[in-house]
């Protein structure tokens, strides 16, 4: 942390006071400190209404030299059990509305004081970010299945898939096997119509990309290197052993962070950013 506090402005994100304490003690360099407040999503942060918590941070803060702090932040996670736009709307709208609310009271004590918020749904379909002073957006720079189920994106918009050799196929089972399991795909699922836990979709790849093949066929099941595909009849039929398909991610951020790169449609390669590499 004072590696990167002397070489970038660094943000740290506190929930806990006594974490004030370790850095004023441990840091040789200026930081910006956010508060991470719990709008909702009961993961972790402080309650906006908790006042005596917050002013123990502050005062923490205030007597710390080498820390300012920069504001409150706070992520939306339950944004992803909506399942439509106006769902995910109004929980964006609360979340703004608590965090406005807390700049609106300490704003006289810190007036550089700002708010930051992100997630995938609300950055990608929610209005009203005029008093947000920072967007995170998450994951809508490759976008997944799961944020197709939740409405933040069409499966058109998803802009990552695993290259997945087929190495066996079963005419019995209308059934392939593909080397990528869940060191590749991670094991988060969806649930089919059917009720069936549904790990990605396949797609056939292309000079510019891929197309899913029909909207039938999806990957059944995971062990740790490799991948069960049920098949519609012609794609069974059009696959062959040793083909590359594209699997699309339940959760593309747990499985692009197991590659160290990443390979685009035109053969390109882009290496995973590594600080001080």
């Amino acid at each position: 942390i004072n590696r990167l506090a002397s070489q970038i402005r660094l943000g740290l994100l506190v929930v806990q006071p006594d974490t004030i304490d370790f850095f004023d003690r441990q840091l040789a360099a200026p930081a910006n400190i956010w508060v991470k407040i719990d709008v909702g999503t009961r993961r972790t942060g402080i309650l906006p209404t908790d006042e005596a918590t917050l002013e123990t941070v502050f005062a923490k803060i205030e007597r710390a030299p080498r820390l300012r702090f920069r504001g409150f932040l706070a992520h939306a996670g339950h944004t992803y059990a909506a399942r439509s736009k106006a769902e995910i709307q109004k929980i964006h709208e609360e979340t703004t509305t608590i965090l406005k609310d807390l700049k609106a009271r300490y704003r006289a004590r810190f007036p550089d004081l700002e708010i930051s918020t992100g997630d995938t749904p609300s950055c990608s379909v929610a209005e009203g970010w005029e008093d947000v002073d920072e967007m995170r957006p998450g994951n809508f720079v490759f976008y997944d299945l799961m944020q197709v189920q939740i409405g933040a994106c069409r499966p058109e918009d998803i802009a990552v898939a695993l290259a997945a050799p087929v190495v066996a196929k079963h005419a019995d089972r209308q059934e392939i096997v593909v080397y990528g399991g869940g060191i590749h795909l991670s094991k988060d699922r969806l649930t089919t119509a059917g009720g069936q836990a549904c790990f990605g979709w396949p797609v056939r790849l292309n000079a510019n990309g891929w197309e899913r093949p029909d909207g039938e066929s999806f990957v059944k099941s995971l062990s740790q290197e490799h991948g069960v595909v049920k098949c519609a009849p012609a794609f069974f039929e059009r696959v062959r052993v040793g083909d590359v398909i594209g699997i699309l991610p339940v959760h593309s951020c747990m499985m692009v962070d197991l590659f160290a790169r990443y390979v685009d449609v035109h053969g390109g390669r882009i290496e995973k950013f590594v600080f001080g590499k």
